[in-house]
């Protein structure tokens, strides 16, 4: 990813910001390609905020332009060790997001504890957005709750015109 920067800015194009998705899956299962293997979340591996830190600073990317999407997944197990790795990489100007929030696991306790800048409405609910009153309810309210965090809210999977305008009516 970071090469890929490196090539966009000499060809004078300028991306704003890259984005990275930390799943889950585990280290074992992209190393073994599903084989048996010790199972480590990429988060949580030992020193994967460093890992990160230096892979931008050896390809003269800063590190404010690179957003790490973490998945609900990735935040449910040692939330103080989530909370520390987390706090490394904002330090450094890294920005975080929680992606597809509302499908996971995570609990709105650990979104209130964890310094996220950033919620990503899961595709699903922008599907159900306009399929039912609920569904609206749904979008609205959760758009609403990341703004009363103080989170930028962006929304995943918006493929009609209808979608980005409700969207864009309740704030996302």
């Amino acid at each position: 990813l970071c090469g890929d920067a490196e090539h966009f800015l000499q060809a004078h194009l300028d991306p704003r910001r890259l984005a990275l998705i930390v799943d889950g899956q585990t280290v074992a299962e992209r190393a073994d390609k599903g084989r048996r293997g010790k199972a480590v979340d990429q988060f949580l591996m030992e020193g994967f905020e460093k890992l990160v830190l230096d892979t931008v600073q050896a390809n003269g990317v800063e590190p404010s332009r690179l957003k790490l999407e973490l998945t609900e997944s990735m935040v449910v197990g040692d939330v103080p060790a989530v909370a520390r790795r987390m706090e490394v990489l904002q330090a450094a100007g890294v920005v975080l997001a929680l992606d597809d929030f509302g499908t996971g696991y995570s609990s709105l306790g650990q979104l209130r504890n964890l310094p996220f800048e950033e919620l990503k409405l899961d595709r699903s609910f922008v599907l159900g957005a306009l399929a039912s009153p609920r569904g609206g309810t749904l979008a609205r309210n959760i758009v609403q709750l990341g703004h009363d965090l103080g989170l930028t809210v962006m929304a995943e999977g918006v493929e009609t015109e209808q979608q980005m305008i409700f969207l864009r009516d309740v704030g996302c």
